[in-house]
């Protein structure tokens, strides 16, 4: 098997991770709090999406992963782009990357909402796998694990 078809299928399992990792942060937060605005819910599950991550330590395996594998060369790697997103994380902020995930929940979930009628379990894996995807093919992951 050749090192792209290798890669392909490593980063949609990632996706998938990422998705379901999403939904349990869905299932775990809408079972306490009880979240009646959309666009609020969209941004609260993006929010704690990545300050958990940050928090019980899964950026850092995701990082050394990365680096484990030499897989940190990102797909479509615009160096602009990277630097924009390195400065950002280097600042170790936590509130403004979670802040900026939760827009992005905000952003995407908006869109499967409205184009495919997508609600609960569905919609917020189809959120994690496809933002993964996203980061990872833009060079976003690649920055943010160059800094941590």
């Amino acid at each position: 098997m050749s090192n792209n078809i290798k890669r392909v299928i490593a980063l949609i399992t990632e996706a998938i991770c990422v998705g379901t990792y999403t939904t349990i942060v869905y299932a775990v937060l809408t079972s306490f709090i009880h979240i009646r605005n959309e666009y609020s819910q969209l941004l609260i599950i993006g929010f704690f999406k990545h300050f958990f991550a940050r928090f019980l330590g899964i950026h850092k395996v995701y990082c050394e992963y990365k680096r484990g594998t030499n897989a940190n060369a990102s797909f479509g790697r615009k160096d602009h782009v990277f630097k924009l997103f390195q400065y950002i994380f280097n600042k170790k902020n936590i509130v403004l990357e979670s802040v900026c995930e939760g827009l992005a929940f905000l952003f995407l979930g908006l869109i499967l909402i409205r184009s495919f009628n997508l609600r609960g379990h569905m919609l917020y894996f189809c959120i994690g796998f496809l933002l993964h995807l996203g980061a990872e093919i833009a060079g976003l992951h690649t920055a943010f694990c160059a800094t941590y």
